[in-house]
């Protein structure tokens, strides 16, 4: 654990100083058990507590990980951060066992416990990194810029998600009208509303070849074709070409497909306003992000 934190590119949650300090120090142990001569010196304490600092410090790191993972990496970590609390106990009935301050029988109890949480916490961090999934940027937040989802038949936008205004400012602008997106589309798009449009229609039009993102000048374009509803397209429009749009944009769908799926398989029969109907889910957006 210590030199995958290491890494470059979890330079923005640590510090990778004092990462390498610590990953120095987890060193120092085996070296000093080499010169000790019995288990009760006071070296061995000190050897203890170095792994112990090391320890917790890949602890908050991995709940920093977590916090800041989506999807399937997410719950990977947490299944990784359980194997690790699970076996971690382990380390104290190795020194329990070690020092022989227990009655033989006792002992031999504590071990067996012992070698079984690390077993059970092997397994379970086993199952954690099998079929792991693609890194995620950390930083992909910042570089959300809107959201649409868009009728392909009809062109209308049924939800639109402005990323870069607050979420207290989102929530109490819920509702939106067409001259909304609009005028804040044309900012962003080249030809505005028509470039939606040529965006969708080139969608609709390709049957045999799946479109999941169009970069432009000064941003990318991901889109997510409807499931529930195939006349729906999702299009996410970010700063940066980033992997971890795949995955929110996908998330989205689902959460947006699960929660309105009587609605949407009806769409066509739905005669309300469908802006009113559809904006509730900007507070899954804001769980989402």
């Amino acid at each position: 654990p210590s030199f995958f934190i290491i890494r470059k590119e979890f330079s923005v949650i640590i510090d990778l100083t004092i990462a390498k300090i610590l990953m120095v120090l987890d060193f120092l142990p085996l070296i000093l058990l080499l010169f000790i001569d019995t288990i009760r010196s006071p070296f061995f304490f000190t050897t203890i507590s170095l792994s112990v600092l090391n320890g917790l410090y890949i602890i908050r790191f991995m709940i920093i990980l977590i916090k800041k993972s989506v999807g399937k990496i997410k719950k990977k970590f947490k299944l990784f951060f359980i194997g690790t609390m699970i076996s971690l106990p382990s380390l104290i009935y190795a020194i329990i066992v070690t020092l022989q301050i227990l009655p033989p029988i006792i002992q031999e109890i504590v071990y067996f416990l012992g070698v079984g949480e690390l077993l059970i916490g092997f397994i379970i961090i086993y199952f954690s990194v099998y079929d792991f999934p693609p890194f995620y940027e950390f930083e992909w937040r910042n570089d959300l810029k809107r959201l649409f989802i868009i009728n392909n038949f009809t062109k209308d936008c049924l939800f639109y998600y402005n990323f870069e205004k607050n979420k207290e400012e989102q929530i109490k602008n819920i509702t939106f009208t067409k001259n909304d997106y609009v005028s804040d589309i044309d900012k962003i798009i080249p030809g505005g509303i028509i470039g939606i449009e040529q965006i969708v229609s080139t969608i609709t039009g390709t049957l045999n070849k799946k479109i999941e993102s169009i970069k432009g000048k000064d941003s990318v374009i991901f889109i997510e074709q409807g499931i529930v509803s195939s006349r729906l397209s999702y299009i996410l429009i970010v700063k940066n070409e980033l992997e971890s749009f795949h995955h929110f944009l996908n998330s989205i769908r689902k959460e947006f497909e699960s929660f309105f799926k009587e609605i949407l398989i009806n769409l066509d029969k739905l005669s309300e306003d469908k802006e009113i109907i559809f904006s509730s889910f900007i507070h899954i957006i804001n769980n989402l992000i």
